[in-house]
C-alpha cells in the first residue's frame, strides 16, 4: 500500500443529534483539506461502516479515524479490536464519553491533529460472550431505564424522561450474587455498574478513578433506595462523587459473574439487549487507540 493511503476516515453524518458545538459537514471539511490522501468513506448505515472498517482490516490500513459518537466508536473497536489496525477518534457524538475518558480534544481541528499524528496505546476492552463494551455493563436502574428507551431508534430527551419515571415506579430490590475473581458475595441493589473507562451514558462518572489499561474492570454497587433518593445519586454521578456516597459498595476485578433471582436486564454500553445471568470480563490491551499518553483520574 501507498504510505499516502495508509489512513482510512470513516464518517457518520447522522452522529451528534444533540450536539449543538459540532456538526458532521463541518468536521468532514476539515478533515478533507488536512487529509487529502486518505480514504474517506461517508457510512449511512452500519452494514456500510461494516464493509469500509473491514476493508481496512483486509488492506492493512495502518489507521483508521472516526468521526462519530460513543456508538460509532463501539462499532469500529468490535471489529477492530485484536487487529494491527489503529483508532483515531474525532468526537461527534451527544455524549462522547470515550474520547472525553481518554482525554482527547473536543475541538475537531486539535481532535484531528491528534487522530493523524498522535501515537497508538493499547487500552482494554469489556467482553460478555462474544459482544464488547468499552465504557461500562451494568444492571439496575440504568440498564432498566435503556430498556424502556431503546424500543425507540430516535433519540429524544422526552422518551429518556418518560423511561427514567416509569422506572422509578417499577423498580423492585435486584438480589443478586456475584464471583468477582473467584470470591462469591450476596447483595441487594438498586445499580451495579462495571466500568471500564471513567465516564458512561450522560457523562456520568461511577468510578472516575477507572483505568482503560490497568486490566480491571471496577464495579460500583448501589444498595436499594427509595426512589426519592435519585435526584441525589444522580447529581453525584454527574459530579464524579457517586462512589463516595454512604452505603455505596465498589471494587476492581478481572472477571465478574453475575447470578440473579429471575432474568433482569443487562446493558453494555448503551444496548440494553442483554440479560442475566451473564459472565463480564476484561480483555487487556487489544485495542490501539490513538490518545495521549498519560491518564488521569477525574
Amino acid at each position: 500500500m501507498n504510505n499516502s493511503q495508509e489512513i482510512m476516515v470513516l464518517i457518520n453524518p447522522r452522529a451528534g443529534l444533540l450536539n449543538t458545538k459540532n456538526s458532521a459537514p463541518e468536521v468532514e471539511r476539515i478533515l478533507r483539506r488536512a487529509l487529502k490522501h486518505a480514504a474517506f468513506h461517508v457510512t449511512e448505515t452500519e452494514n456500510e461502516a461494516d464493509q469500509a472498517l473491514r476493508r481496512a482490516v483486509a488492506q492493512q490500513f495502518r489507521r483508521v479515524i472516526v468521526a462519530g459518537g460513543d456508538g460509532t466508536v463501539h462499532h469500529a473497536a468490535r471489529i477492530l479490536a485484536g487487529t494491527n489496525v489503529e483508532l483515531g477518534l474525532i468526537p461527534l457524538g451527544s455524549a462522547n464519553n470515550i474520547a472525553g475518558s481518554l482525554r482527547i480534544p473536543d475541538k475537531p481541528r486539535n481532535a484531528m491533529r491528534l487522530a493523524a499524528g498522535g501515537r497508538a496505546h493499547p487500552i482494554d476492552i469489556g467482553r460478555c460472550g462474544r459482544h464488547i463494551f468499552l465504557e461500562a455493563a451494568g444492571i439496575g436502574f440504568h440498564a432498566h431505564v435503556l430498556k424502556i428507551y431503546s424500543r425507540s431508534q430516535s433519540k429524544s430527551l422526552v422518551r429518556s424522561a418518560y423511561a427514567i419515571v416509569r422506572t422509578g415506579i417499577e423498580m423492585e430490590p435486584l438480589h443478586v450474587t456475584l464471583t468477582a475473581d473467584g470470591a462469591r458475595r450476596r447483595h441487594v441493589i438498586s445499580q451495579m455498574t462495571i466500568s471500564n473507562l471513567p465516564m458512561y451514558g450522560a457523562n456520568f462518572k461511577p468510578s472516575p478513578h477507572a483505568r482503560p489499561d490497568d486490566g480491571l474492570l471496577d464495579v460500583v454497587l448501589v444498595p436499594y433506595t427509595a426512589a426519592a433518593a435519585l435526584p441525589v445519586f444522580v447529581a453525584a454521578l454527574r459530579a464524579g462523587t457517586f462512589h463516595t456516597m454512604p452505603g455505596v459498595i465498589t471494587f476492581s476485578c478481572n472477571k465478574l459473574e453475575i447470578e440473579t433471582q429471575r432474568p433482569a436486564p443487562l446493558h453494555l454500553d448503551a444496548d440494553a439487549s442483554f440479560f442475566t445471568p451473564a459472565t463480564i470480563q476484561t480483555h487487556c490491551a487489544c485495542l490501539k487507540i490513538v490518545r495521549p499518553a498519560t491518564h488521569h483520574a477525574y
